[in-house]
Formats: C-alpha cells, sequence, structure tokens
C-alpha cells in the first residue's frame, strides 16, 4: 500500500477463485512455488517469533536462496556476539513461537533431548522421509537398547496424537531411559547434550543456544548440524559425545 499498489486480502480457500485476470502479482502464505505455481511471493513466519521469511520459491527448505546462501554475518565476532545476545534473550524471556510453560519436572544429568513435531506439519509432509511415530519409536528403542537417557516434549499442537503420546508412555513405563517431561523449551535445550530433531524449528533455537543438533529429515539449516540417518543412529549418539568430549578437553 506504501508503494501505491492496491491491496486485496483474500480468504486462504476463496469461496470465488482467484481469476489469472484480476491481479498483476499474488502473495501466499505457508506455500510455496511448487504448490501454488501462480504465485509470486511466499512468506512464513520461520523459527523464531516476529522473523519473517519472504521470497519469490517458497519458505523453509524451498527458500529460493538456500542454494548460495551467505550469512550476512561475515565476522565470526560479530556472528558469535548476535548468538550469545538472542540466546541470552530467549533465556530470559522463555519467548518461543508457542508459549512455554515453566518447567518443574526433573531430567537425567546427560541426555538428549528430542522435541516431537505434529505429524500434519508442512515440514514433515513434504521434507521428511520418516514420520514423526516412527522417529519416537526408533529413538525409545536406542534409549532402551543402550541405557540412554532421551527427554521427549510433546508439541503444542500434538495433544491429540496419542499414538505418539503412548508410544512414548509405553517405553518411559518400561525403561528409567526414556522421559517425557512439559516446561520451557530454553531451559531443557540447556539441560541436554543436544537435539535429535526431524526438521523442527526447535533445532534451529538449540543452534543460537551453541547445542548440536542432528536432524533426520531436509531443514532450511541443515548445512549446520550433523544430517543423520534413522537407520545408523548410533552415528547420531556418537556425534554429541564427541561433541561433548571436545568440549571437555577445551
Amino acid at each position: 500500500k506504501e508503494l501505491g499498489h492496491e491491496v486485496v486480502e483474500q480468504l486462504e480457500n476463496p469461496i470465488i477463485p482467484d481469476l489469472n485476470e484480476q491481479f498483476d502479482k499474488r502473495i501466499y502464505c505457508h506455500q510455496t512455488k511448487r504448490t501454488r505455481p501462480n504465485g509470486d511471493l511466499f512468506y512464513m513466519q520461520i523459527h523464531c517469533r516476529d522473523l519473517f521469511s519472504i521470497n519469490s520459491q517458497g519458505w523453509g527448505f524451498e527458500h529460493g536462496g538456500l542454494k548460495d546462501c551467505v550469512s550476512s554475518l561475515e565476522d565470526k565476532d560479530d556472528s558469535k556476539r548476535f548468538c550469545e545476545e538472542l540466546s541470552d534473550k530467549f533465556h530470559s524471556s522463555g519467548i518461543s513461537k508457542h508459549g512455554q510453560p515453566e518447567i518443574t519436572d526433573s531430567t537425567p544429568e546427560k541426555f538428549i533431548f528430542v522435541p516431537t513435531q505434529t505429524p500434519r506439519d508442512w515440514t514433515i509432509k513434504h521434507h521428511s522421509p520418516i514420520t514423526v511415530k516412527y522417529f519416537v519409536e526408533c529413538i525409545c528403542a536406542l534409549a532402551v537398547e543402550n541405557n540412554y537417557h532421551v527427554v521427549f516434549k510433546i508439541h503444542p499442537k500434538s495433544i491429540g496424537d496419542l499414538d505418539i503420546q503412548e508410544a512414548i508412555n509405553y517405553a518411559s513405563s518400561n525403561s528409567r531411559y526414556v522421559h517425557l517431561v512439559k516446561g520451557g523449551i530454553h531451559e531443557l535445550i540447556k539441560r541436554s547434550m543436544g537435539l535429535f530433531v526431524i526438521n523442527s524449528g526447535t533445532g534451529f533455537e538449540a543452534l543460537i543456544h551453541g547445542k548440536p543438533v542432528a536432524t533426520f529429515g531436509a531443514a532450511d539449516y541443515n548445512r549446520v548440524t550433523f544430517n543423520a540417518d534413522i537407520r545408523r543412529l548410533d552415528e547420531a549418539r556418537s556425534y554429541f559425545d564427541h561433541r561433548t568430549a571436545s568440549k571437555q578437553r577445551a
């Protein structure tokens, strides 16, 4: 509007279809060029609240700039300072994309944090080689078989996904190495050795906090994580052990 354009907002599924001759340009939320070929721009709130992406190809893993993306923070000291300041803000305010309760549950001294995602999430449906339930079941098996603590937190919008909760509850009732907790995401990240995620935005928040992350699906921050394979979970676990040992030596 500030540029002098006439702007018309439509419902996500308009009753009257948008005809090609009606508008010069189209901007869609939570879509990509693949799903909306007639779109000119696509925007979406990304991993942090109030941080948006707008692009001609899409958002997330389909963002057009990922192929040759270069950080605007070229100075490493500036990058480190930026992340530290953002990490402090996260811890002090508790701000995240979803509201976060106070953490009241105890956690093991050494554990891998596994925040679940909703099975209906776009990034799961289009950019994950595995389902959320299978991901959870494999990690539960890893914990039980190897005596390795894993802490799950259910996504706020997955309360109705009982099969995921039941899988975690069953494993936790039969092993002291599987835990299901509630609480603030940033405190859980802080306490953990690192995170296993498919392609959750929580993985990005963990990177801001300086924690190692293993991703099992396609994410727009893959290049700075351990790209893991669910069939070789021990490799991802070993990555965390190595990172922890390196930090202790330093």
